[in-house]
């Protein structure tokens, strides 16, 4: 009899699993009386974000825009990151930085404006012809938040209060458009355990916020959750927020429908995680290594999605990252939620010139490629490597393609730069090449191509 009712117990778990699959390959393990669901892992699983680069800069809770078609990034700085005196002093301001080469070129920005001064925790969204930049008051011990306006970046609206916190402080903003209107996030340390995001819904941008307040929609009550993203797509609500750790804090990525039941993704796949590696961060001991990876904020440029985010130790230093992804925002969020996922390579296109006399012997070095060069090729994740050479008029220009398919592109580059045969290799090479202007400038010899199209 014992044996019999543990075949039926067995037999109602595996049915009410199966009941559970959904259209879409995924697995849904539903427990009753809790808010979050957990999804079955599958080992088949490419994490889908590749680190790019670490931008030696202390700006925090980054947010990327695009405006007429040129990229900017919403800076948030405090004035203990900036030069000088760093005990004593309060100011906070929030900055806008145009970076017209993209987000590959940082530190060729240019500072236009400072939309909100006395803020921070700030966050821009792009509409009909505008950019709306949201803050948080610091004058007030964080109890409000403002938000203004501008059609060129330059010039901005007066700054008006768009939201009195109902209880307690304001610790984080973000928005995003869904089918309905704007749905906006407040990051509070007054409702359950600190900290917890609660939602409301805005018709126009303009709307006060305190009026429109969704009930029972938040997220993290139970535990601590911080630096938070709110993005919409495809019908789905996705936050990603901050987790804690026994040493240091991830990003860590939930979706919901109605903004008040959540499912969170499997807790081995973080939507970013710190690197032990980093070390040399700003204010900080040589050997003090990153602990923290959190504040990260999106947008879409050229088809890929840009994650910039907080590295480093932001107590002390921020250490300002950014990470892209080759494919819609949707295809981002969904992949850390299927139970299985290959990611698309990056890929890379590069032209430099080649001088006449040389054109021989570069040829016969890549006709005899050596086995190292090759093997710390593969070993850094650089796949499909090809390299072709043209007359145009009266000059030889080669073209260089190749994808990566690792998850950190500088970490990987540095290790094919510290490679003693690679050095020996580029000793050979580099000679015979003739570096455009753009990269000659920065001491390189390739110059990055734009992609104007591809299709698979």
């Amino acid at each position: 009899m014992q044996l019999t009712n543990s075949l039926i117990v067995l037999f109602l778990e595996v049915f009410i699993i199966s009941c559970n699959l959904k259209d879409n390959g995924e697995t849904e393990l539903r427990q009753s009386g809790t808010k979050e669901t957990k999804l079955l892992i599958h080992e088949s699983w490419d994490h889908p974000l590749t680190k790019m680069e670490r931008l030696k800069s202390l700006s925090t809770e980054p947010k990327p825009f695009i405006f007429n078609n040129d990229f900017y990034l919403l800076e948030n700085w405090r004035s203990s990151y900036l030069p000088g005196p760093r005990k004593g002093v309060k100011k906070k301001e929030i900055w806008i930085a145009h970076l017209p080469n993209g987000p590959e070129d940082y530190e060729g920005r240019t500072f236009i404006s400072t939309p909100l001064k006395e803020n921070s925790l700030g966050t821009a969204i792009v509409w009909e012809g505008r950019v709306y930049v949201f803050g948080v008051n610091e004058t007030k011990n964080r109890k409000y938040v403002e938000m203004t306006r501008s059609e060129n970046l330059k010039t901005w609206s007066e700054p008006v209060k768009v939201f009195d916190s109902p209880a307690g402080k304001i610790f984080n903003v973000s928005l995003t458009r869904d089918d309905k209107g704007f749905v906006f996030l407040w990051e509070t340390d007054c409702l359950g355990k600190p900290f917890t995001m609660c939602f409301g819904r805005i018709s126009s941008l303009t709307d006060n916020w305190n009026d429109h307040i969704i009930k029972d929609a938040n997220y993290g009550d139970h535990k601590y959750t911080g630096g938070p993203e709110v993005v919409y797509a495809n019908g789905w609500y996705y936050l990603l927020y901050l987790e804690s750790l026994e040493v240091g804090w991830e990003t860590r990525i939930t979706r919901s429908r109605d903004l008040i039941q959540w499912q969170d993704a499997p807790e081995d796949r973080p939507f970013l995680t710190h690197n032990v590696n980093n070390k040399n961060l700003p204010y900080s001991e040589p050997e003090v290594h990153e602990i923290n990876a959190s504040d990260p904020g999106l947008t879409v440029y050229n088809g890929k999605v840009i994650v910039y985010f907080t590295g480093g130790i932001q107590q002390e230093g921020a250490d300002l990252q950014w990470a892209i992804f080759n494919g819609t925002i949707h295809e981002l969020m969904e992949s850390y939620f299927l139970e299985s996922f290959k990611k698309k390579p990056l890929r890379y296109g590069m032209v430099t010139g080649i001088k006449p006399e040389k054109i021989a012997y570069y040829k016969e070095l890549h006709a005899n490629t050596w086995e190292g060069v090759l093997k710390k090729i593969k070993e850094a994740n650089i796949e499909n490597y090809s390299i072709y050479i043209q007359k145009i008029e009266d000059k030889y220009y080669l073209f260089s393609y190749y994808e990566y398919v690792g998850n950190n592109y500088e970490e990987d580059m540095k290790k094919i730069a510290a490679d003693t045969t690679t050095q020996r290799w580029w000793k050979e090479t580099d000679p015979c090449q003739i570096p455009l202007p753009e990269a000659s400038s920065k001491n390189e010899i390739w110059t990055t191509m734009e992609e104007v199209f591809h299709t698979d």
